[in-house]
């Protein structure tokens, strides 16, 4: 799986989207490679209903689908919620509930790493990408213990997540242009399993914007990342020094819950890092291509 690399200028939509949350939570993530040592049960039940779903598009078979959530599901935290037999529940009613699609599957997971005009790399995955009539969309599956309504859907436009992979579409050869996206949400509930799409479209205009968003925010990022290295006098800043600096947003310190960083920022305690968390496995990165 693609990883941010600062040293490489390889961006990911989850460190660009940590950076505009909050300096400091970017700085935790990605300047120090800090991850929770006994991660969230949400993202990891998330990521096993998507290897269910890649099986699913793969083989067409619910068995090899059940069998591909169990193993991904395997060692991640326990959940009143979010557990093996509701991940098998939903996969199952997800099947009945799309016995037959109709888009055709041009790609089935997709890591992208495309390099762009400032000298970066936007890297990352989608999860499908189809042909639905005329139209190329990204096909981005969401599980959410939300409601999935008209409300839900407004959170997708604009995106950046949605855009950057509109975007890596449009620039892939194989495609050439990408018209939006295929929201398909999956509610996770104690009572009930829910499922919802929406078409979301995306024109050359929105990909324009997305690149000179994209390099307005990597310039914040990157200038910030190399003034904290020293100070006005051109002396080393010690790492606290350099913590400081980058802004705390304390709005975002209990959105949606906690942030993973909270502790750390809150007692200013280095020592709290052993115990709580670890770093960051990161795989070696492939040689960026044109899409």
């Amino acid at each position: 799986m693609l990883h941010t690399d600062l040293t490489k200028r390889h961006y990911s939509y989850t460190a660009l989207s940590n950076w505009l949350l909050c300096q400091r939570r970017f700085y935790w993530a990605y300047r120090r490679n800090l991850v929770l040592d006994v991660p969230a049960a949400a993202p990891h039940f998330g990521q096993a209903i998507h290897a269910g779903l890649h099986r699913w598009y793969e083989t067409g078979r619910l068995v090899d689908t059940l069998e591909a959530f169990r193993v991904a599901l395997r060692g991640a935290p326990a959940d009143v919620l979010r557990t093996p037999e509701k991940g098998e529940l939903i996969l199952t009613g997800y099947t009945k509930h799309y016995p037959q699609e109709p888009f055709t599957l041009l790609a089935n997971e997709v890591e992208f790493a495309v390099p762009m005009p400032n000298g970066s790399t936007i890297i990352g995955r989608i999860d499908r990408v189809i042909q639905w009539g005329e139209r190329i969309l990204v096909k981005e599956t969401k599980t959410t213990s939300g409601g999935i309504g008209a409300a839900y859907f407004k959170g997708f436009s604009p995106n950046l997540q949605i855009d950057m992979e509109c975007y890596a579409v449009a620039q892939h050869p194989r495609w050439g242009h990408c018209d939006g996206a295929l929201i398909d949400a999956i509610q996770v509930c104690k009572t009930k399993e829910g499922y919802a799409r929406d078409l979301q479209d995306r024109t050359p205009h929105d990909l324009a914007a997305f690149e000179r968003r994209y390099a307005r925010i990597v310039h914040d990022l990157e200038v910030a990342a190399t003034a904290y290295e020293t100070d006005l006098t051109g002396e080393l800043v010690t790492e606290q020094d350099a913590r400081n600096e980058y802004l705390q947003n304390q709005m975002m310190c209990t959105y949606f819950g906690e942030c993973p960083y909270r502790r750390l920022c809150l007692y200013n305690d280095d020592g709290l890092i052993e115990g709580h968390y670890k770093l960051r496995e990161v795989e070696p990165q492939p040689t960026p291509e044109a899409g």
